[in-house]
């Protein structure tokens, strides 16, 4: 009579531990939207004050949990999207790198200013 009780709390307590590790779970393989957010904002900033000549704008956000978990916020300009910024940002909204071309390239370029022109 007196294991009943003991065994709901161990019952609840046991279904929320399953909970918070799905979510958490969920949040590591998908993100979540306010640090996509985070990291649109900081791309953004971060391309201002880089790279202020050039006219970009965000076309893309790719989040890739299993090979890195940061965001990759794709810029590419209105006139032509041949060429295109990729901006690697982390879930806390700070900028990694940049570069042109492939995203898994981790090679920086920021000497390529002038690909626009």
């Amino acid at each position: 009579m007196h294991k009943r009780p003991l065994h709901n709390v161990l019952t609840i307590l046991g279904m929320m531990v399953v909970f918070c590790l799905g979510w958490w779970v969920w949040y590591v393989f998908n993100g979540s939207e306010a640090a996509e957010q985070r990291a649109v904002r900081s791309a953004t900033t971060y391309v201002d004050t880089t790279y202020p000549e050039m006219e970009l704008v965000v076309t893309d956000v790719t989040y890739l949990s299993l090979y890195d978990a940061k965001f990759y916020v794709l810029f590419a300009p209105p006139s032509h999207i041949e060429a295109e910024l990729w901006v690697r940002v982390t879930r806390a909204g700070d900028v990694v790198d940049d570069n042109f071309g492939d995203a898994m390239n981790v090679s920086r370029s920021l000497d390529r200013r002038d690909a626009f022109d």
